[in-house]
Parts: C-alpha cells; structure tokens; sequence
C-alpha cells in the first residue's frame, strides 16, 4: 500500500466594487460557505501532517531515482543518489525532505522533482522523480546574406550565452538568444534580417545541438542627416562625418559621429553644448535611414590653468579637465578637474600644490534681482542650474604651486612585520634617482600624490590584515627637510592587537580522519589569522582529495565565530574548512571520443593522460587538454566525465567523453624579399600537422636566393618513446 504525504496551497483572490452588496440571505450563504471551505483546508491539511508523521524518524530502506525524460542507467542516477543520502541521512524527516529537494535544484541539473514514500515493512522506501535540465553540446551559427557582408559566425557567436558546453537550455533561453542577435544585427543597420533555431537531439543524453540560421539581408544605408544646432553655423558639417547620404548605418558610427559634432563645438569654443538624442527614421520600402541631430550651441568657454610657471598646454588639458574633454559644466566636473591638476602637479615634485575653480560669466547672472558676482567659487557651482546660452563663460583653475621638493625617503614606523625596503616594490610611491633626467627611466624628483599616497596606505593597511591585524591603520605624514628642499613621506601604522587563530575544524570529510587532514598543512593553530593562510589550506585539502580520486568534492572555508581573549586581548578566530559532496573516488571507466573525422582515435587517446581503470582528476582533464591543443590539429577540445554506475570496491565509475574539433591540418607559407647582399631571395613551406590521422607533424622547405639553394624535409612525432607513466620521448628527423 502506498502513503504519500502532500501538501497544496490555494491561494484565491476576490474583488468587488465599491457599489457591491450583499443581501442578508447572501451573507448567510456566504458565512456558511466560508465555514465549509475552511473545514475542508483543515481536513487536507490534517491528511497531509498525517502521511507525513506516519513516516518520521523511521529509518530509509531504499532510494529509487526515476528520470522522467528517460533514464541513461544506473550511472547517472548515482550522483544524485549520494546527495539525496548526504542531505537526507539514514531516517526520514520531513524537514530534511525539503532541504533534499531544495539541494536538488541548487545543483542546477534538475528542473523538476518529485519525491514519494512508501511504507517498506519496519522503514521508508523513497522514490525521485526528477526532471532533467537540458543542456547545450554544441552551438553552431550559419550566416547568409549578400556577397561581401561583413557580418561572421564568430562575432555572433560571442552574442550568445550558450557558448559554454553545458549551458542550460530552453525555448525561452533560445528566443532571448535569437533576440540578442537581432538586435545585435539591427545596430549594425542589417534591419531586415531573421533569425531561427533549431534543437537536435544528442542520442542517449539530455543535451542538444543548437543551430541558428541567420540570414542578414541588405544593410540600411543613410538617406539624410540633418544638423540643426541653435547659435552655430552647422553648414559643411556632415561632409566631416561618417554617416553620409549613401553610405551603411551602424549605431556605432552614429555615436562616433555624434561625437564628432561635440568636438567640432569644442574646437570653436562651445564646451557645454546642449544635444538632443538623434532621432532615427526607418524607412522599410526603400531601406534607408533619415537622421536628425538638434541642440543648442550653449555658451562660449574659456578654461584657463593660471600657473606662475609649468604651464600645462590644450592637450594636456584635455586629458586632464572633465570639462574639456567631456564638454560639461556639471559642477562635480569642475571639482574634478581641481584633483587631477594637483595630483599631475604633485607628479611634477610640487607637492603641496593648491588648485582653486573660480569662474565668470559674461553677461552676468542674477539669482531673485541679485547679481552673482563673478571670479568666485560659489558662481562655479551655480553655472548648471542657470541657462548660459549667448554667454562667455571663463573657468579659471588658480594653482598655488608652493615649493618645489625632491621626495628623498620613504619611512615606516609603528610595525615590525615588514621594513620599508621589503615592501617597496608594492608602492607606487618612488623616491627621487640618478636617472631622472633621462624620460621613462626615472624620477628626477621622486614621484607620489595625495591620490598615489592613499593607494599605498591602502596596499600597507591589507598586507597587515593579510599577517592577522585585521584592525591595523595606516596613516600618511609628510615632512620637508631643514633647509627646505627635500620631502620625507613617513606611513605611520597603528597595527592593533593581532588575530589569532584559535581552533581549526573540518566538516563533511568521512574518508579521511580530521588528524589526516590537519597533518597536511601548515601549523594555524596559535598563528595570526592570514586569508592567504586559509586559502593555501583550502588548496591543500582540495589537491589532496583530487589527487585520491575524488573527484566530486569541493572545498571552502568560513569563520564559524569572532572572540576576544580575556587574557591577551587579542582576536580569535574559530576556522571551519568545510568538505562538500565528498562521494567516493571517482574511477574512470571508458573513454570515448567523438568528433574525429581524419584523426585516429588511438592517437587522441596516447596525447591523453587519462587511463581506463585509473583515478579521475580535474589536473589530468586539464593536463589532456593542453596536449590535444599543443598538437595544433585541433580548433576545440572538451572533456566531459559522464556517471557509469556503482564500482563494487567503493565509489563510482565515470565514462569519459573527449570531443574534438578539427582544424586544417595543411599550412602553407610564402615569402620572398630583396637584399644588396645575396640579391632577390624567396622560400615556401609546406606543413601538415596531423599525418596519417596520427598527430605527427612533417613539412618541406625549399629556399632560393642567387648565392644557394636550400631543400630540407623534417618530421616529428611527439610520442614517439614512453618516458616514465605520463611522458613521451619525441623523435625529430
């Protein structure tokens, strides 16, 4: 007999107007319904608690996974068998139950699940039914349209998010692919292209290949473009753009242009133009585009760097100052502009540089009858709120330079983890040279900033909490010398009571014993707490769990809890190294590859590391990799481990799946030239990179000049001798 426990919830909504009403019968009624209605929620809810407490506590017999978009063998369901035990233990638990399913999704393989309980005599017989997500193997674009268009499969390719192998895939996901790409398409003005998909089916896995057909059709070319700009002679300007009558549209090219038409207005002095978006007319019939570009020309304005010496040029300025080159009189420009001057200026050896906006405009503004007075900051911060269109505005940025300074020593005081000189490769900070007369080769002065100086502190204040003083502060001094000429920058450090770690405690490991573990890796324990430390840790244990095979655990870490020694004082730290999905050892149990069409199979499986009965590893996937991709045969390699069921001795069995995608394997190369020497000279080089299918390389050479001929033939073959378990010896003739 089958028990299973369910709960649903009804969720209903009713509305009314403000008009409706009830009659005393009709309230009755509707008294009397409600009463019925929420006996009957508490019938099927006492049912469900119910089925679920006959249940609870008894031990779980069996696990039965059901795949209802087909089962591929008992492989498969393993992986998600050893989760359902991890999560859900040895008895049944409705709260573990939906942590289970709850986990289920989080793995990101399971659209849907389903979970039923039977009674199994004295236990729980479960059973899962689990949806399967669909997954991508491969995404193919095809691209048609008329000769010599420029767009390629590549660049629409990498429109997509479907690139990864393995990428989750749905009708929806598909259609908002197929979306990107039309938009896309319509921003490089192919405006009547289409696109389409199709799924195929990969037989005996939950994967498809997906093909889009993209067919471009005719690129939109300009019909006008119009510029009408208040207070500016627009006249000759379209001749100076991109986008001229008869040539393609591109949203890029529009941008490009409109900028184009912020500089000429730059370059005639109107530095905050006020342009409206482009309106963009499409004409399907004729498969042209009408552009109109307007605005207002906005005031004149002068910027003006008032420095007694060191005077900075136009192009200077405009790398410096927002408002040159961004063309904006936004008042957070301005400021911003007054920054970047001292610091290039403190670049320079001035450092202790002021810079100050004032600003004028001309005729001058008035606030409620009142004139602002012009040469003020105030007025700098008022340009943006008051239309300026007619005016001349002036932006004065006055630079007190002060003294000239040669930065001749960097200190550092309150700590005595590191000295200065060990960590002065990590500044940016650099003490005058010998060399600084000579450009990109030194610093005559030294060099440093207000802003170059936070960074610094900022480096020094996280290499202190990397040592375990999470609380350290870093502090910067600047000192001149006696007689005036040289400046000492000194990095004042309050480094606080260190943090140590106090225990260390490793969770969701069965194979291994916590000692095993905590034997691998350095002392922590009484250390200062170090993320590096934690890190490496992290790796230890990770390597370790990899290099025995299993090859489903991951590892991380967290800080479980933050105390205070009562003693010391000092900050304790209680580290949890977390092992998740720790399985068994994953063994492989066939190889298979796919995808080769002139290489042979035993010649791809001799470049993998990968052995049939050995250990799965993630280092010797990526190892396999790196050699198929070193053999130059090859455009695309990919290594999927797919489940294969139960290994009697322990853990489970794991096919391996190696796709390739071939490439050319013939090279040829041309090349020929001219000296006073040996006179005219030329060469070809032919290559094949895949001989006989079998990953060996060969190639002929013939050189010509007027003093000698050259004919050489080689050939390698990488593998030639085993060298050890992993290595081959190559031969080269």
């Amino acid at each position: 007999m089958q028990s299973k426990g369910v709960t649903e919830i009804f969720r209903r909504k009713s509305t009314a107007g403000p008009e409706a009403s009830l009659t005393a019968g009709r309230r009755t009624a509707a008294r009397l319904f409600t009463g019925l209605a929420a006996l009957f929620c508490c019938f099927l809810i006492t049912t469900a608690v119910a089925g679920q407490s006959e249940f609870e506590n008894r031990p779980v017999t069996d696990i039965t996974i059901v795949f209802e978009d087909g089962d591929r063998g008992n492989g498969e369901a393993e992986q998600y068998r050893i989760i359902i035990r991890d999560t859900l233990g040895d008895t049944y638990a409705a709260v573990r139950m939906r942590d289970t399913l709850e986990r289920l999704y989080r793995t990101g393989d399971i659209v849907s699940a389903i979970a039923e309980a039977e009674n199994a005599g004295a236990g729980v017989a479960l059973r899962f039914r689990l949806t399967r997500t669909t997954r991508a193997r491969r995404v193919n674009v095809e691209v048609t349209g008329p000769p010599g268009q420029p767009i390629t499969e590549q660049e629409l390719l990498l429109r997509l998010s479907l690139l990864d192998p393995g990428a989750a895939v749905s009708e929806q996901e598909l259609r908002d692919n197929a979306n990107v790409v039309l938009e896309y398409l319509r921003d490089r003005g192919f405006f009547r292209s289409e696109v389409t998909f199709t799924q195929v089916a990969v037989p005996g896995e939950a994967a498809v290949d997906v093909n889009f057909r993209v067919s471009t059709g005719e690129q939109a070319t300009v019909d006008t473009f119009t510029i009408q700009i208040a207070g500016f002679d627009t006249s000759g300007m379209v001749e100076r753009l991109r986008l001229r009558p008869g040539t393609g549209f591109t949203r890029e090219r529009l941008a490009q242009d409109v900028e184009k038409i912020r500089e000429i207005l730059r370059d005639d002095g109107f530095l905050a133009p006020r342009l409206e978006e482009p309106r963009v007319v499409y004409d399907s019939d004729t498969n042209t585009m009408s552009i109109a570009v307007t605005g207002t020309s906005g005031p004149t304005v002068e910027v003006v760097v008032d420095a007694e010496r060191d005077r900075i040029g136009t192009r200077t300025q405009r790398r410096l100052l927002p408002v040159r080159r961004e063309g904006t009189l936004d008042y957070a420009a301005i400021i911003e502009g007054e920054r970047r001057l001292e610091n290039y200026y403190q670049e320079q050896g001035y450092f202790f540089v002021d810079v100050v906006a004032i600003c004028s405009v001309e005729p001058s503004l008035s606030e409620s009858g009142t004139a602002i007075p012009n040469e003020t900051e105030f007025l700098c911060s008022a340009l943006a709120s008051h239309e300026l269109e007619g005016r001349t505005v002036t932006l004065t940025y006055r630079v007190d330079l002060n003294r000239r300074l040669r930065l001749v020593d960097i200190r550092l005081e309150g700590t005595d983890q590191f000295t200065i000189d060990e960590i002065r490769p990590a500044l940016d900070t650099q003490v005058a040279n010998i060399f600084g007369f000579i450009p990109l080769f030194g610093y005559g002065r030294g060099y440093t900033s207000e802003r170059i100086l936070e960074e610094d502190a900022a480096t020094i204040r996280s290499l202190l909490r990397e040592l375990g003083y999470r609380d350290a502060e870093v502090r910067v001094n600047q000192g001149v010398s006696p007689d005036g000429e040289n400046l000492i920058i000194t990095f004042i450090v309050e480094q606080g009571p260190a943090t140590i770690v106090s225990h260390v405690d490793i969770v969701g490991n069965d194979a291994f014993t916590d000692d095993q573990l905590i034997a691998l890796l350095p002392p922590l324990v009484g250390e200062n707490y170090s993320h590096a430390k934690m890190r490496n840790a992290q790796r230890i244990i990770a390597e370790h769990y990899s290099q025995a095979g299993y090859f489903d655990a991951s590892v991380d870490f967290s800080i479980d809890e933050r105390t205070i020694d009562p003693v010391t004082g000092e900050g304790m730290f209680r580290v949890v190294i977390n092992v998740n999905n720790e399985g068994g050892p994953v063994h492989i149990s066939r190889i298979m590859v796919t995808g080769n069409e002139r290489t042979n199979e035993a010649a791809i499986l001799r470049a993998s590391v990968l052995r049939s009965g050995g250990l799965l590893t993630a280092q010797d996937i990526y190892a396999s990799e790196q050699n198929l991709y070193g053999s130059d045969a090859f455009s695309r390699v990919t290594i999927r481990p797919q489940p294969a069921g139960d290994r009697a001795e322990g853990g489970r069995y794991s096919d391996i799946i190696i796709e390739v995608e071939e490439q050319q394997p013939r090279l040829m190369q041309l090349g020929g030239g001219y000296s006073t020497d040996v006179g005219v000279s030329g060469f070809i080089d032919l290559r094949h990179i895949n001989l006989f299918g079998n990953l060996w390389q060969g190639g002929g050479q013939i050189r010509m000049s007027q003093r000698r001929q050259i004919a050489q033939l080689d050939f390698v073959n990488p593998r030639f001798v085993r060298d050890g378990d992993r290595r081959y010896a190559p031969l080269t003739l």
